[in-house]
């Protein structure tokens, strides 16, 4: 057993050595643990998902924790002790009457104002792009959502709308990081308004709960979590299912010696918004961070400023089939420093060549027209849109390149698809530097 315990510790630190190193930006996947903590978990589920998940992991579609094999009275044991070491209750809200009522007993206006309420919450939760982490249910009963890696992103929502405790779902969508302060989550900024009604959307709609909703089981009555004695057996039951070592527990000692917590960077800059928003829980900066939205490396040498700055304020639509950039509702003092950041710091150093401009001069009419007639033989229309006529939608929409994109770039991009992306899907054709320059003058002068 010491030999197992000392290759598990050689096995973290080893996975573990950047998380130790000084690093200039906040990075969700080097958190030392992934599960939450469980001191406030007592306050965070209903009694009987509690009760559901220790007796069943499987009772959630998309578990990762292992199955113990809990007896009843093992359960119960492990209960009183979360319910023990709990802290303070989440502060109460001043909810509508009838917030606790279920369908049935709603009266009419109780019910239209319930619908109201839900039906604002889904415009809230759409402009989230809530679905890019989590998974809910679909029409038809498919699962939709949850595109970021689950073992490190956001967990599947199916069933929490049986799970989760009015007043805790409220201050966990209003401060994420109050509770796990290594949550992969931004802080959304959402108003109080928004708030409330994102939360009676999600523990009132059916994407939330399951189709054939099954009592999860436990005893009637919890008064038994208040014994001292279960509280004791609980506490060793954690310790020796090492659960300390995916989760926080107040008085469990640790089994390996954990790396120090990266440190919040302190407020104003792009640090702390790129700490606040989880900018690399999605994005990558410098070969850190997450890979399903686009590196963010060389921004400074593809994108213009004015344009970033109006896209984090009020995100569009750039790539027609892929998740699109959720709205983060940020200040326009914030979206100014995220786009200053990103031009003056973030140009690419593996492909210093780019130029700012369009090489040999300015473009001339002939030469966009030349260049839109290139557009049209080389079939670019089938993958990308440039406002002229019908396009696909594969590719990046091109109708307004002119104040998204840098000229040089363009002209670098078409040059070499592959330099900056590898995985690019643009076909190389080999462009003379003449076609590169008639073709690009077309696509970078592209205006709405």
């Amino acid at each position: 057993m010491k030999a197992f315990s000392t290759l598990l510790m050689l096995a973290a630190l080893a996975t573990q050595g950047a998380f130790c190193q000084e690093l200039p930006l906040y990075n969700p996947f080097e958190r030392s643990k992934n599960g939450p903590p469980l001191t406030n978990v007592f306050y965070k589920l209903k009694p009987r998902s509690l009760w559901a998940k220790l007796k069943d992991p499987r009772y959630h579609p998309s578990a990762r924790m292992p199955d113990f094999q809990l007896t009843d009275d093992e359960v119960a044991d492990v209960m009183a002790y979360l319910k023990r070491i709990a802290e303070e209750p989440p502060p109460p809200r001043r909810w509508p009457a009838w917030a606790e009522k279920s369908f049935e007993d709603l009266d009419d206006d109780e019910f239209m104002a319930m619908l109201d309420l839900t039906d604002r919450g889904q415009t809230v939760w759409s402009n989230a792009r809530c679905t890019i982490c989590h998974a809910v249910n679909g029409p038809g009963g498919e699962i939709i959502g949850g595109f970021v890696d689950l073992r490190v992103g956001g967990v599947d929502l199916q069933i929490v709308g049986n799970r989760l405790r009015r007043n805790w779902l409220y201050e966990w969508l209003h401060e994420p990081k109050g509770y796990f302060p290594d949550t992969m989550m931004p802080r959304f900024r959402f108003s109080d308004e928004e708030l409330e009604a994102l939360v009676e959307y999600i523990l009132r709609d059916d994407t939330f709960l399951p189709l054939e909703q099954e009592d999860p089981g436990g005893p009637d009555g919890w008064e038994m979590l208040d014994s001292p004695e279960r509280a004791s057996r609980g506490k060793k039951l954690i310790v020796l299912g090492r659960c300390i070592l995916c989760h926080d527990v107040e008085g469990i000692p640790e089994i390996l010696p954990w790396p120090q917590p990266q440190p919040t960077p302190a407020a104003g800059g792009f640090e702390f918004l790129a700490y606040d928003l989880r900018c690399l829980s999605c994005h990558a900066i410098g070969g850190r961070g997450g890979n399903y939205a686009p590196d963010l490396t060389g921004e400074g040498s593809r994108l213009q400023e004015p344009w970033v700055r109006d896209f984090i304020a009020s995100p569009d639509m750039i790539r027609p089939l892929s998740q699109q950039m959720p709205k983060l509702n940020v200040t326009a003092e914030e979206a100014r420093v995220i786009a200053s950041y990103l031009s003056a710091n973030r140009t690419d150093p593996d492909v210093p060549e780019i130029p700012a401009e369009i090489p040999g001069g300015q473009v001339t009419a002939e030469e966009i027209q030349r260049g839109r007639e290139s557009f049209r033989e080389r079939a670019c229309f089938v993958c990308h849109t440039a406002g002229e006529g019908a396009g696909g939608s594969v590719g990046p929409d091109l109708t307004n390149a002119a104040e998204r994109l840098k000229p040089g770039y363009v002209w670098y991009h078409l040059k070499n698809p592959h330099a900056v992306n590898a995985f690019s899907a643009e076909p190389d054709y080999g462009l003379s530097d003449d076609e590169a320059r008639a073709l690009a003058s077309f696509v970078a002068t592209r205006k709405k």
